[in-house]
């Protein structure tokens, strides 16, 4: 993957920034007045807004259409958006065009499986995401670093609770109940107790010590 695409989608986004900012305070303000079909509907116009800035950037630099990083950033704005399947379709695409070095491809993609139903899949991408970041420990020359350092900033925000909360709970659909706790106990040391992580790690204790009780 050419890392020219990443620094002119970098540079897209730092451009449009502002306008997409004040997009979002649009949503937000809307989204406290009213609710239901308008709010959707908000967030879809969004969407499309933001899906017209990468077209607007691919037509301006004459990507094609196997560019990685625009495919990687379509998917994670249907994602935000609710159009898992269209969201889906774009990371499958984004990987097989090259994206496949870090993280972040892994863990978005997982998390919009798990949504589509798809749990064993999610549970086996992100199995993969967390190899990529293994083998970051200790490597500075991973791409996952520079793409951490410069590129990540430019993404769209990250979709619903904590991506460790996210892979645990897949994991405990999965019957990976120990895998789960290894990802539960980390959060609630640096990131505090939550009810629902609490919750979480609680459910997957009992079923990893076959119904032992855990509460004293």
């Amino acid at each position: 993957m050419g890392l020219e695409a990443f620094v002119r989608g970098a540079a897209l986004f730092r451009r449009d920034r502002r306008a997409t900012v004040r997009s979002r305070c649009r949503v937000t303000m809307a989204n406290t007045a009213i609710a239901g079909a308008p709010t959707i509907q908000l967030a879809r116009d969004q969407m499309e807004e933001e899906l017209g800035m990468i077209e607007d950037w691919e037509s301006q630099a004459s990507l094609g259409t196997k560019d990685p990083w625009a495919a990687f950033l379509r998917g994670t704005i249907c994602a935000r958006a609710d159009y898992v399947d269209a969201a889906e379709q774009f990371f499958d695409k984004s990987q097989r065009f090259g994206f496949n070095k870090g993280y972040e491809p892994y863990y978005r993609r997982a998390a919009n499986l798990f949504r589509l139903g798809r749990v064993e899949e999610a549970a086996l991408i992100w199995d993969l995401g967390l190899l990529q970041s293994t083998e970051m420990v200790g490597n500075l020359l991973h791409f996952g670093h520079k793409f951490n350092k410069e590129y990540s900033q430019f993404l769209p925000l990250w979709y619903g609770p904590p991506r460790p909360i996210q892979q645990a709970v897949c994991y405990y659909c999965c019957g990976r109940y120990k895998d789960a706790i290894n990802l539960l106990g980390p959060v609630s040391i640096t990131a505090g107790v939550t009810p629902e992580l609490f919750l979480w790690f609680t459910a997957s204790k009992i079923r990893q010590e076959k119904n032992v009780k855990v509460m004293r």
